[in-house]
């Protein structure tokens, strides 16, 4: 057994060559809907079958499957300004059998 030993440290010994890994980086992605903030000011609109997210290192592809509407609470009797949007844009399931994938690009 200490032969079998000594040939397989033999065999896979390790060169002189330094070994290079690649940093693990932690990206934050923070999941919610006040980019719509703006559109659901005055409509609602349905989440995007694919929406690319930038980091300052990379992009992040998010591909949804299914139907998710993004809507906000309006008020109805009193005209919506533009210029003051309302704020907390939800999502609301309308299908079931929602997909959501990550794929780093």
């Amino acid at each position: 057994m200490k032969n079998e030993l000594k040939k397989f440290n033999t065999k896979n010994k390790s060169s002189s060559d330094t070994v290079k890994f690649t940093p693990k980086v932690v990206m934050n992605l923070l999941l919610n809907f006040e980019s719509y903030d703006q559109t659901t000011a005055t409509k609602d609109t349905y989440m995007p079958e694919e929406k690319i997210v930038q980091f300052n290192i990379g992009f992040i592809k998010l591909n949804f499957k299914g139907k998710l509407r993004i809507t906000a609470d309006r008020d109805i009797k009193n005209h919506v300004d533009v210029n003051n949007p309302p704020y907390r844009s939800y999502g609301v399931v309308e299908e079931r059998g929602n997909i959501l994938r990550f794929f780093k690009i």
